[in-house]
């Protein structure tokens, strides 16, 4: 009798490209085992260059709208 184990989901947030190189090799043996893997990652072009590259599913940790709309004086008084 053959045992399935449950589908899991896996969230990775990744501020830097070193990151995303630590936690790939474990995210795609994660996908081949049936898993869910995504990646929260900064909004900068070389990590999403790097997540896109190796075809794993991301967000961004901030919205490009919240982004924009946390700019200057505002942005600072809503971050603290």
């Amino acid at each position: 009798m053959e045992h399935k184990l449950k589908k899991r989901h896996y969230l990775f947030a990744v501020n830097h490209p070193s990151q995303f190189h630590m936690f790939k090799n474990l995210a795609r043996k994660l996908l081949d085992d049936g898993n869910h893997c995504v990646f929260f990652i900064q909004q900068r072009g070389i990590i999403e260059d790097l997540v896109k590259g190796c075809g794993f599913e991301y967000r961004f940790a901030v919205s490009p709208f919240w982004r924009e709309k946390l700019k200057g004086k505002l942005g600072i008084y809503a971050r603290g």
